[in-house]
């Protein structure tokens, strides 16, 4: 799991690109045609990383010598007392090659019986299943998750930086239209530098690009299908993390004496995606609410908060309008919102609006 793979591909441009071969589209010959030499590291160094109440992990640092590109790797295993989620953080600092490359994350997991969703904007995609005839099925976009379950059990992953994946096996430019996943397994497409456009084809340490690549995964597990596991709550926490700050001065005001949250009793279709800081007055105002429906129900999203006259003061506005489109994403914007009685009222109707 998180295994970082190299491929090299061997063969210049004109090999790999063979703009009018008649089995290629647009020239992109299939990785499968290829000449490909794969690495990836073999050994690596341990040793204790974070040690704390809130998280501990272990960091490995890898030296891959082989291949066109070496790469020092670093690797941090992060997980917290009492939250079922392993974070892996990889920071790659990799020598810039005019060899013909690609990158991979790999996640083999072990769920029978499996179907494979992964998150788009604004919608849940199922491969095969909910692609149209003649579609491309080599590598797919992905917003914040994946997720591989069946009828008992699931396995979500959470990516922060890598818009890309491959469900399955590797197949960059594979064009079968009947493709359907036999393995429960993931691979995160994180860079290439073989594209005719849309790619730098130095990629990798100063001077020929990045110092350095962060790149974010988290993983869980859950019962039932991807809807029973809330993986849309789950990537989406991993894509906003809670961000501490040391404040070494007082501040005045009371605090409850038990835990309170900023929002309160939302719906599960709705995330709080931002509370905007009002500099001038030392508050939070301005909540972004995101509006995701499985089904379309217009309603009222009432979040209770700290206070009206405190946290939420000066909402006011009148309601915004939000699609309900099946699977839909919506924003609840900050004009939409009023504060009454400690709490933030947003109507959300049949009608789609324009988030922005």
């Amino acid at each position: 799991m998180n295994q970082y793979l190299y491929y090299s591909l061997t063969g210049n441009h004109e090999a790999i690109y063979q703009d009018h071969h008649p089995g290629t589209h647009e020239g992109r010959v299939p990785t499968s045609w290829y000449q490909t030499a794969i690495y990836t590291p073999l050994t690596a160094t341990v040793e204790p990383g974070q040690v704390g109440p809130a998280a501990k992990s272990l960091r490995s640092k890898m030296h891959m010598v082989h291949g066109p590109a070496p790469t020092e790797i670093t690797q941090e295993v992060i997980l917290y007392p009492g939250v079922k989620r392993v974070d892996f953080v990889n920071r790659l600092h990799k020598k810039e090659t005019l060899n013909k490359e690609e990158v991979y994350y790999a996640f083999p997991l072990d769920v029978p019986d499996f179907r494979m969703h992964c998150e788009l904007p604004g919608a849940v995609l199922e491969p095969h299943r909910d692609q149209l005839s003649g579609s491309f099925t080599g590598f797919s976009g992905i917003q914040h998750w994946a997720d591989v379950s069946n009828q008992d059990f699931g396995i979500t992953v959470a990516t922060r930086e890598v818009p890309t994946i491959e469900f399955g096996e590797i197949r960059t430019n594979e064009w079968s239209l009947e493709y359907q996943p036999k393995r429960s397994a993931f691979f995160f497409y994180v860079m290439n530098n073989k594209e005719n456009t849309n790619g730098a084809f130095w990629q990798g340490a100063s001077p020929g690009g990045w110092d350095f690549l962060e790149l974010h995964f988290a993983v869980t597990s859950h019962r039932g299908d991807w809807r029973d596991g809330r993986v849309t709550r789950f990537g989406w926490e991993h894509n906003a993390p809670l961000v501490a700050r040391v404040i070494a001065t007082p501040q005045p005001g009371p605090l409850p004496a038990a835990s309170r949250s900023f929002c309160e009793g939302l719906p599960e279709h709705v995330i709080t995606a931002s509370l905007e800081a009002d500099r001038g007055r030392s508050r939070l105002r301005r909540p972004v609410l995101r509006n995701r429906r499985e089904v379309g129900n217009g309603g009222v999203v009432r979040a209770a908060g700290e206070s009206a006259g405190g946290v939420f003061d000066g909402l006011g506005g009148a309601a915004a309008e939000t699609g309900e489109a099946g699977g839909s994403e919506n924003c609840l914007r900050h004009r939409s919102l009023s504060a009454c009685d400690g709490a933030v009222h947003a109507v959300s109707r049949s009608r789609r609006a324009r988030c922005g």
